[in-house]
């Protein structure tokens, strides 16, 4: 459960008004999105690819392994640093 937290925590949205707001794909407020709820596409999995999955616009976590999502994308060469997350998570008992 707390990997399924964890990864879903990382997937969603970083910002920082101050450095996004000349950037492009930046909201009114300054949040960039990390996640283009279709594909993964800027994300790696530490180790085992097939734990994670995009699912009715989500990032699902699964699989028996325990495993991370990384970002790896163009935002900020994934450099960031001094930075606000934002996450909308799910998780089940057990």
């Amino acid at each position: 459960m707390l990997r399924h937290i964890m990864t879903l925590f990382l997937c969603l949205f970083v910002s920082s008004a101050t450095i996004f707001a000349n950037e492009p794909g930046v909201d009114q407020k300054g949040w960039h999105s990390l996640f283009d709820g279709k594909t993964l596409d800027g994300w790696k999995a530490s180790e085992d690819p097939q734990a994670f999955k995009v699912e009715d616009g989500v990032i699902v976590a699964g699989g028996t392994r325990l495993t991370h999502l990384y970002y790896v994308g163009p935002v900020l060469a994934a450099k960031f640093k001094d930075f606000e997350l934002k996450a909308e998570v799910k998780t089940r008992p057990k």
